[in-house]
C-alpha cells in the first residue's frame, strides 16, 4: 500500500493525528476539573456499600448519599464530614426536596415506597404509600410546583402525586411504543414543566408535556458517541441536563433541546474514568456529584463553565485567554449568549482585542437589554460612535461618518456637534467649500457693519 521510502511520513502523519486528537481531548476538559474523590470514611474502605443517589440539601448545604446496599442514608457536611446515619430503609434511591426544603423525600425500591424526612434533622416524618396505587421498584423522584414525580420502575410508568402522597394521575405502560417504557429510572422535570425519562432498558430519555403527553426522545440512535447502554438518571440544572450512561460508564451533557455536548468518562471528552454511575446532582455553585456505583464512591466534578458561565468567562478575560473565551461563547445556549452579563463580559472582550465593530454590537445590545444601565451604555454609544466616525472620516468615508456624528451627538456626546456640522457644511459646499466660507465671512463682516453704523445713527 504503501512505498517503502513513504513509512517515516505516514509515522509522522499518524503522531500528528494523535498529538490533535489529545489536544482536542485537553481542550474540553480544562472545562472541568475533578475537585474531589469520597470512597473511604475514618479508614473503612470501601465505607459505602451500593451508592444509588447523591443529593444536596438545599437548606443546609450538607450532602446526601443512598447507600442501597447497607439499606441507609448518610449524611455529610460540605467539607465531607460524617454527620448522621439514618438507619432502617429498605433501598433508599432517589432522592428529593420540596419547594421550601422542609421535607426530604427518599424512594425505598424494596418497600415501594416514598420516606419523608425532616429537612433539618432528618428525622422520619411519615411514609407515603398512594392510595389506590401498587408501586413495585420505585427508583427515581423529583420535586417540582408541588407536585413528586416517580418512576414506578417495574411497572414501566410514571406517577404523579401531590406532595402530600395524593395520586393526581399516571402515564406510560410497558410497550415499545413512544409513551411507553422498559424499566424507566431516572425522572426530572425542566423550568417549562417538561417530564424527562430515562427509559433505561429502551436505552433512551423520552420528554413529555406537564400532561403525560409525548413529545420526543433521543440517545437510541446515531454514532456510539451518541447513543445510551442503560440511560439510569438524569438531573436538570438551569440549561443542561446531565445524564448518567450506566454501561458506558459516563455522563452526558444536553441541552434542553436534547442536543448532546459533552460527555465525562469513557469515550468521551474527558478523562473522568466512572464505574456503572447512577444517580447524580448538580448543586449551585457548580459542583456535579456523581454517585460512581461500581467503584463504590461520590465524585465530585466542577462544572463552573455551565453552570455559571459569566464567572468562567470573567475568569477567562482576567487569565487572557482570549481565544478560549470566543471559543466558550460560541458553544453557550442562545439565552445564555443574550444575557447582560454575557454581553459585558465580551464587550469587555471585544475591548481588550480593539475590535470597535465588536464594542458597538454589544454596547447596542447592553442598551436595549441591561434596563438598570442604560444611561451608562447610552453615554458609551454616543463615544464609541463617535470613535467610528472618526475612522470613518480619516478613511474617506464622510457621508457614512457623518451618520455616525449625528447618532454620536443624539446619544448624548457634544463633542460631535462641531465635527458633524463642520462635515455637513463641507459635503454641501464640495469642491468650492472655501469660496463658500469666505462668502460667509464677507457677509458676517457685513451684518457687523450694518449693525455698527445702525448703532451710531441711533446715538445721533
Amino acid at each position: 500500500m504503501f512505498r517503502e521510502g513513504n513509512w517515516h511520513r505516514v509515522l509522522i502523519f499518524l503522531v500528528g493525528l494523535c498529538l490533535l486528537v489529545a489536544g482536542y481531548t485537553l481542550a474540553a476538559a480544562q472545562e472541568f476539573t475533578l475537585e474531589r474523590v469520597v470512597d473511604s470514611f475514618e479508614d473503612e474502605t470501601p465505607f459505602f456499600g451500593y451508592p444509588a443517589y447523591v443529593a444536596v440539601n438545599p437548606l443546609s448545604g450538607e450532602i446526601l448519599v443512598s447507600d442501597w446496599e447497607k439499606d441507609r442514608l448518610l449524611v455529610f457536611d460540605s467539607a465531607w464530614k460524617l454527620i448522621k446515619v439514618v438507619n432502617g430503609l429498605e433501598g433508599p434511591v432517589g432522592i428529593a426536596f420540596s419547594g421550601d426544603g422542609s421535607r426530604i423525600y427518599v424512594v425505598e425500591q424494596k418497600a415501594n415506597q416514598i420516606r419523608v424526612l425532616d429537612g433539618r434533622n432528618y428525622e422520619v416524618k411519615l411514609t407515603i404509600k398512594p392510595e389506590g396505587l401498587s408501586l413495585k421498584g420505585p427508583r427515581g423522584i423529583w420535586a417540582s410546583g408541588g407536585r413528586l414525580y416517580l418512576t414506578d420502575t417495574d411497572n414501566s410508568r410514571i406517577v404523579v402525586l401531590d406532595e402530600t402522597g395524593k395520586l393526581l394521575f399516571t402515564f406510560g405502560k410497558e410497550g415499545m411504543g413512544k409513551d411507553e417504557f422498559y424499566y424507566p429510572r431516572g425522572i426530572a422535570v425542566d423550568a417549562q414543566g417538561r417530564i424527562w425519562v430515562a427509559d433505561t432498558v429502551h436505552h433512551l430519555v423520552k420528554v413529555f408535556a406537564p400532561d403525560g403527553s409525548f413529545l420526543f426522545e433521543f440517545g437510541g440512535e446515531g454514532s456510539e458517541r451518541e447513543r445510551f447502554n442503560r440511560s439510569r438518571y438524569l438531573f436538570i440544572k438551569g440549561e443542561w441536563v446531565f445524564i448518567t450512561d450506566y454501561n458506558n460508564h459516563r455522563v452526558k451533557v444536553y441541552d434542553l433541546k436534547g442536543t448532546l455536548h459533552y460527555i465525562l468518562g469513557q469515550g468521551g471528552d474527558t478523562a473522568f474514568s466512572f464505574s456503572h454511575p447512577e444517580g447524580l446532582w448538580v448543586d449551585d455553585e457548580g459542583h456535579l456529584l456523581v454517585a460512581d456505583a461500581g467503584r463504590m464512591r461520590i465524585v465530585v466534578i466542577g462544572v463552573f463553565s455551565l453552570i455559571k458561565p459569566e464567572v468562567h468567562l470573567v475568569e477567562l478575560l482576567e487569565e487572557g485567554k482570549i481565544k478560549e473565551f470566543f471559543q466558550y461563547i460560541e458553544r453557550l445556549p442562545l439565552e445564555e449568549r443574550e444575557k447582560p452579563e454575557t454581553l459585558q463580559a465580551l464587550f469587555e472582550a471585544y475591548q481588550m482585542v480593539g475590535d470597535l465593530e465588536g464594542m458597538i454590537a454589544q454596547a447596542e445590545q447592553l442598551f436595549l437589554k441591561d434596563p438598570d444601565n442604560r444611561p451608562a451604555w447610552k453615554d458609551k454609544l454616543g463615544e464609541l460612535y463617535f470613535q467610528k466616525a472618526a475612522s470613518l472620516r480619516e478613511a474617506g468615508r464622510a457621508r457614512e461618518a457623518l451618520s455616525f456624528y449625528k447618532k454620536s451627538y443624539q446619544y448624548g456626546y457634544r463633542s460631535a456637534l462641531f465635527p458633524y456640522l463642520w462635515l455637513s457644511f463641507a459635503l454641501l459646499g464640495g469642491a468650492n467649500s472655501l469660496l463658500i466660507i469666505l462668502a460667509l465671512v464677507f457677509i458676517l463682516l457685513l451684518l457687523i457693519f450694518i449693525r455698527l453704523r445702525i448703532r451710531r445713527y441711533r446715538e445721533w
